[in-house]
């Protein structure tokens, strides 16, 4: 039998009511009358004096469930009621939550108490007003239904219900409201962080009076001395504590639908974690937000600290990062947001981006909606904000840095982007292109954002376009199509394009024909100057100082000199000097250079040395020698197509490859200009030049001079190089005699 004997109750009376007040030994209560009505509502027993009531649990010497009261009566079925009670509820480590009432009850039968009429109570630091209390010795728990109030020393809270368990010391409210402290005072001042519900809380439980867990959805405001409040909210909380004496919170975990409030943004994610020992926030698992300085960010993880307001996040993506102000007023380059493509490590310091590495790409909207975004990439970027703190002032970019722009792609190891004056400074290794630039390289630029005027220094560049080369690959709209630029000390770029080169310039223009050899050019200053409506090939070259140009057997020097590219001329004015073809030692006022025909108009002219060459050899073909352009070529490109042997068929079997398909692509029904005739017959000439060129095969159908098949009987080879000229150009001109008229330099052969 378990040790509760008659009623399991040990009953002390300890003060005259029904007893004496002399030190008589206190009465045992009266059996109760079993004769009494069963429905009389009178108790069996009553009476007065310090009773005290008390339940064991098992074998065990300590009660585990007590009450007491001045004033009590005992009911026929086995129930005490008590006056003024105080019931204590004793823990397995010796603590005790003790409970006064206006009114009690103690049943035996179901082992089970009940408190009401005013009911408050003390478990450890904590003051308890409840409705009533219900407690149940068999599933050792106090509970109460109704509203309760609860203040600590840093605590007010007010729950819909109450529920505490012992031996575990668990202490369940819900619908929690109020403000519950979570820390000890601060050494400055006499305060501890705080947690202010702004929604009611499912459910808050307390074990050996300390936080444990808040869930079923939570809304609270994280109070601090000296910082400004942040919200939280998640489905869970999970508190952690020190082995402190007394001890201390060091961790709250959030956990599922994760949102917090703070003046540096909003924050949402499926996890964080509070740690109040460093004042940090931790946050994983699907993090996105956003901030008065962003619009919309997401991360793999966001770390912040509470105390500085600086924050650090991983693999960040980010929209709407305003920069300077957008709408009619705002200058042109000026740029109102940015966004972050890719920033595996962001530090924010105040809640401002402050530095990002890692390898970071970034994207700049420009106000102007018609212009595309600036695209930047580095390996870290750092931001410097104005003095207000809502735009940044500068970004730096730092190491494998690439700019990709309308105008422009450059890489440098460094560049400088100031917001307000739209300037990006590229320094170090800065190499890049352009429409007009097919690779370059400087040691700085000065890019305007605005298409203004920008700069480079000691620029190098190859392929700079200067002229459109032809579509049927013989003939250019330019004598010169591209520019390699050897030295450029200082370069001015406007809109993208070439402006202005100071200090020194050399520069080399190459042709489209790949056996034109370059020109080259050099001078203390070129001007470049462009059609309206041609954003990229300049019409104009103006040298000045010092120039020097040489090339096709040429040298010049003047102080100045006109490269028209539409006109293909070269004017040289300014103490005019130089070699060229057959003349040496020329002194002019002026000369203009045909860049088609190589030939010269001289102005002043006072040559030293005149080189008289023998006459050129009337056997040779000229243009003007054949009078059907498109009938010859018809015939050249047919037989070259053919399958039979044929002279055309060996002219391009004889030609070099570039000459050949050159010549297969000249259009027939069109006029040549002269440079591209002029070219044709050079190729021409040198093939009649050749012991070679006659074929028996290729010539079988042509009607040929008695005297030229004569010659063809005996040894080719052992003709001179004039009568082997007469004989090819005989030949030709008999394999195409409607649309070439005959040489004039006699009968072939000696």
């Amino acid at each position: 039998m378990k040790r509760m004997a008659w009623l399991g109750i040990l009953v002390l009376i300890l003060a005259a009511g029904c007893g004496k007040q002399d030190g008589t030994p206190p009465l045992e209560p009266p059996e109760p009358d079993t004769a009494a009505p069963e429905e009389a509502p009178a108790p069996d027993v009553s009476m007065t004096g310090k009773t005290k009531l008390v339940f064991f649990d098992g074998e065990a010497t300590e009660p585990s469930f007590e009450v007491s009261s001045p004033k009590f009566s005992l009911l026929d079925d086995g129930v005490w009621v008590l006056e003024q009670a105080t019931a204590v509820i004793h823990g397995g480590k010796g603590e005790e939550a003790v409970f006064e009432a206006g009114e009690g009850r103690f049943d035996k039968t179901s082992k089970s108490a009940a408190l009401s009429a005013g009911v408050s109570a003390v478990i450890g630091p904590k003051h308890i007003e409840l409705a009533d209390m219900a407690w149940s010795d068999e599933e050792r728990t106090a509970r109460s239904d109704h509203p309760v109030s609860i203040v600590e020393e840093h605590s007010r809270l007010k729950a819909s219900s109450f529920l505490f368990s012992q031996p575990d010391e668990v202490l369940t409210l819900t619908q929690v409201t109020g403000v519950v402290g979570i820390g000890q005072p601060a050494a400055a001042q006499d305060a501890v962080d705080e947690l202010q519900f702004l929604k009611p809380a499912p459910r808050v439980v307390f074990t050996e009076d300390k936080l444990d867990r808040m869930s079923g959805g939570v809304h609270v405001e994280l109070r601090r001395a000296g910082a400004d409040p942040i919200r939280l909210a998640a489905a869970d909380f999970v508190f952690s504590w020190n082995q402190a004496d007394p001890p201390e919170p060091i961790a709250i975990e959030l956990l599922e639908r994760v949102q917090v409030q703070s003046p540096q943004g909003d924050i949402h994610s499926d996890h964080a974690g509070l740690d109040l020992a460093r004042n940090a926030l931790r946050f994983t698992g699907r993090v996105e937000g956003s901030s008065d300085q962003i619009e919309r960010f997401d991360a793999d993880e966001v770390r912040y600290d509470l105390d500085s307001g600086d924050s650090e996040m991983i693999n960040l993506r980010a929209t709407g990062v305003p920069l300077q102000g957008v709408g009619p007023a705002a200058a042109a380059g000026a740029f109102s947001a940015m966004d972050i493509e890719r920033a595996p490590v962001v530090q924010f310091v105040q809640g401002r981006v402050d530095r990002l590495h890692g390898g970071v790409s970034i994207r700049l909207t420009p106000d102007d909606a018609a212009r595309k975004p600036l695209a930047l990439r580095a390996a870290e970027v750092a931001f410097a904000w104005n003095e207000a703190g809502d735009r940044p002032a500068a970004i730096q970019l730092r190491s494998n840095v690439h700019v990709d722009s309308e105008e422009a792609k450059i890489a440098s190891q460094r560049a400088d982007l100031d917001v307000a004056k739209r300037l990006l400074v590229f320094t170090g290794n800065v190499v890049g292109s352009t429409p007009q630039i097919e690779r370059f390289q400087a040691d700085t630029i000065v890019y305007d954002l605005t298409g203004e005027a920008s700069r480079m220094t000691n620029l190098r560049a190859t392929n700079v376009r200067v002229g459109d080369g032809a579509q049927d690959g013989a003939s250019s709209a330019y004598n010169y199509t591209a520019m390699d630029i050897e030295r450029a000390p200082e370069v001015l770029m406007r809109q993208g394009r070439f402006e202005r080169i100071r200090n020194g310039v050399v520069i080399h223009l190459h042709s489209d024909d790949p056996e034109q050899p370059p020109l080259d050019l050099q001078g203390q200053e070129m001007i470049l100057a462009f059609a309206e409506d041609d954003t990229v090939t300049p019409q104009r070259v103006q040298l000045n100082g010092d120039v020097v140009v040489s090339g096709q057997d040429t040298t010049i020097e003047s102080q100045a000199a006109d490269l028209d590219l539409a006109g293909r001329k070269l004017t040289f004015s300014g103490d005019v000097k130089g070699d060229m073809p057959d003349i040496k030692g020329v002194r002019a006022d002026a000369i203009v250079w045909d860049l088609v025909t190589g030939n010269s108009s001289i102005t002043g002219f006072k040559a030293s040395e005149w080189d008289l060459q023998e006459e050129e050899d009337p056997a040779l073909l000229r243009v003007e020698d054949i009078g059907d352009w498109p009938a010859l070529l018809t015939a050249l490109q047919r037989q070259a197509a053919g399958a039979d042997p044929s002279p055309g068929k060996r002219i391009a079997a004889l030609l070099e490859s570039v000459p050949r398909q050159q010549l297969a692509g000249l259009p027939v029904d069109q006029e040549l200009d002269e440079r591209t005739k002029g070219r044709v017959v050079k190729y021409l000439n040198e093939l009649l030049e050749r012991p070679d060129f006659y074929d028996e095969a290729a010539w079988a159908g042509v009607t040929l001079r008695p005297e030229a098949r004569e010659v063809l009987k005996g040894d080719v080879s052992k003709l001179g190089k004039s009568d082997r000229l007469r004989l090819n150009r005989h030949l030709f001109d008999a394999a195409y005699p409607d649309a070439v008229a005959p040489q004039s330099a006699g009968a072939p052969g000696p």
